[in-house]
């Protein structure tokens, strides 16, 4: 993946991501939006959206954009626990990390072809 637009355009959606995910994730439970789908896939479904964006918005620096991914599903479920009404619990943890880990890993098969 060589054209710098691609790059930037991923590098967009990949913070945009970032935040929107914090958001969701930071917010309250009356104003999180329901998808009807259990918690657990909704957790792994956004991380791997995530490490993949962040996998191809900085493809020279995988191992970085992986450990971001890790770093940011460790401080969300951290930051949870500062809410009263929110729980912080490894298993949460423990999916997005594998979540974000897996979109790192689908994105080294996208670019290992291109």
């Amino acid at each position: 993946m060589r054209h710098p637009l691609l790059l930037v355009a991923f590098r967009i959606a990949a913070w945009s991501l970032l935040v929107a995910i914090a958001f969701v994730t930071l917010a309250p439970v009356e104003v999180r939006p329901q998808s009807g789908a259990s918690a657990n896939l909704e957790r792994f479904v956004a991380l791997l959206a995530l490490g993949l964006a962040f996998a191809l918005a900085y493809p020279r620096r995988i191992a970085e954009a992986a450990l971001l991914v890790v770093a940011a599903a460790v401080s969300f479920e951290l930051l949870q626990a500062l809410d009263p009404s929110r729980h912080a619990r490894l298993g949460d943890v423990a999916v997005k990390v594998v979540g974000g880990l897996t979109g790192r890993h689908c994105s080294m098969n996208l670019l290992s072809k291109s």
